[in-house]
């Protein structure tokens, strides 16, 4: 019973919000000059995203140039950002500790030497848990042509795994 409760508050707690496609406006509001990549039917391009309204986006290229496309000639723009580490030392400690508070105490030749035994193994986890979430990037779909809109589409099976 004790386990089923803390699988079930793990599963709340990292349990991720769905998100909707984003307007034009709400797009432009949440640029901030994000590292973006904007996919056309000739290709795709890089750079950071300086303004995004309903019939056009402009993008600052890694040359220094600006470049305005017609939005009726986007089919998708997507903003990568890097994941806060924060979030990852919090679960990581968390799981760890709630670990070894059910497991390390099998061993101990007192149960005054768990305390210690916890928190180490609790800082082991946020080191863990921190380093993991600071190598991880993600991509987040700022606009996306509507059905119909694009000339071409790309084959293919798409997935994504969100931990």
């Amino acid at each position: 019973m004790q386990k089923t409760l803390i699988a079930c508050g793990l599963l709340v707690m990292t349990a991720a919000p769905a998100a909707a496609q984003l307007t034009p406006e709400q797009a432009r509001a949440k640029a901030d000059r994000a590292a973006v990549i904007v996919s056309v039917p000739a290709g795709t391009w890089r750079g950071r995203l300086l303004d995004i309204d309903a019939d056009s986006v402009r993008i600052l290229l890694p040359d220094g140039s600006a470049r305005t496309l017609a939005l009726s000639g986007v089919m998708r723009i997507d903003a990568k950002r890097r994941d806060s580490p924060v979030d990852g030392m919090f679960v990581g400690g968390l799981v760890s500790s709630l670990w070894c508070l059910l497991v390390c105490g099998q061993g101990l030749d007192s149960s005054h030497d768990l305390g210690g035994v916890v928190l180490r193994s609790g800082a082991t986890g946020m080191l863990v848990g921190g380093l993991i979430d600071a190598a991880h990037t993600s991509t987040r779909v700022l606009y996306k042509a509507p059905a119909g809109a694009s000339s071409r589409k790309a084959p293919g099976v798409f997935f994504t795994l969100r931990f």
